[in-house]
């Protein structure tokens, strides 16, 4: 049986969303993205996950 990207890839419940990064709804400060990057880092159980690609990519695999 071929194994595909979509039956190997083990995501976490939680995948944080970064729009709100890149200034896309409203200008952020840099130290405060980092704060909420790191706070993201912090709270998040096992290895975060980011999505930067606007929920695109996971659509395609899952």
């Amino acid at each position: 049986m071929k194994n595909t990207l979509s039956e190997s890839l083990l995501l976490p419940k939680v995948i944080f969303d970064t729009s709100g990064l890149g200034n896309l709804y409203q200008a952020v400060p840099f130290e405060e993205k980092k704060e909420i990057v790191r706070q993201c880092i912090l709270h998040a159980p096992g290895k975060p996950v980011f999505d930067s690609a606007a929920f695109q990519v996971w659509k395609v695999l899952l």
